[in-house]
């Protein structure tokens, strides 16, 4: 199994790690994806994407933004949100997304980037709110909330995802089978019952798209390595 931490991050943060992911595995087929939300406490001033923009451009720096910690999901789209949007936060890494999210209630800490699984909860009784999520169309489970892509911000590309590899020297029929049967379970109305109830985005796609996919997402994350400095521990 891969996901984007250890196909993605690993590589661009730690160029000296001894496996190339495009060179070592061979794809089988992408099985998910998570969106991220842009969440907020209600004790904050803002309500909208467009006030959070505006509040952190009156006050450079003062907004936090809390991540699961130093090159995680939340510390990369918070990095990619700022240069989008042209503004100036600071970054508060957490060692894990639930501590972080603790100190986002007790407000402590202004935003952060998280799944829905791990908000909803405090959404529900009023001490988050949602802003906005990452994915390109609105999501099922929070219909009311906007994308970033429809409020015109583009650039937060970063997506936290598992897909099935396989060594590289693998034979083509091995690989074949394995993508049906994935695929097959992947789609079936079990799975996606309970995937779609925790937010998920099911994929299920040919090697071919994992591949194509993977070297997209490199190409981000590498560029906003560099671009910004970000190094792992």
């Amino acid at each position: 199994m891969g996901t984007s931490a250890t196909m993605v991050v690993l590589k661009a943060v730690r160029p000296d790690v001894p496996f190339d992911p495009e060179r070592d595995f061979r794809p089988v087929t992408q099985l998910f994806s998570v969106p991220s939300y842009i969440t907020t406490h209600t004790g904050n001033p803002f309500r909208s994407i467009a006030e959070l923009v505006a509040y952190a451009k009156q006050n450079p720096g003062k907004v936090t933004y809390g991540s699961q910690g130093i090159a995680s999901p939340g510390h990369f789209q918070g990095t990619m949100f700022e240069a989008a949007v042209g503004v100036q936060m600071l970054h508060v890494p957490y060692k894990g997304g639930i501590a972080m999210i603790l100190d986002m209630v007790a407000q402590r800490v202004d935003i952060g980037f998280n799944t829905w699984s791990a908000t909803k909860e405090y959404v529900r009784a009023g001490k988050l709110r949602f802003l906005a999520v990452t994915t390109d169309a609105r999501r099922s489970e929070e219909p009311n909330v906007p994308t970033l892509a429809e409020l015109g911000i583009r650039g937060v590309e970063y997506d936290v995802w598992s897909g099935l590899y396989v060594p590289a020297k693998t034979p083509d029929a091995i690989v074949s089978r394995l993508n049906q049967e994935f695929v097959r379970a992947a789609r079936s109305p079990e799975v996606v019952k309970r995937l779609n109830g925790e937010g998920f985005l099911i994929h299920a796609g040919t090697p071919d798209e994992l591949r194509r996919y993977l070297a997209s997402q490199s190409e981000i994350l590498h560029a906003t390595v560099r671009k910004f400095g970000i190094k792992g521990n």
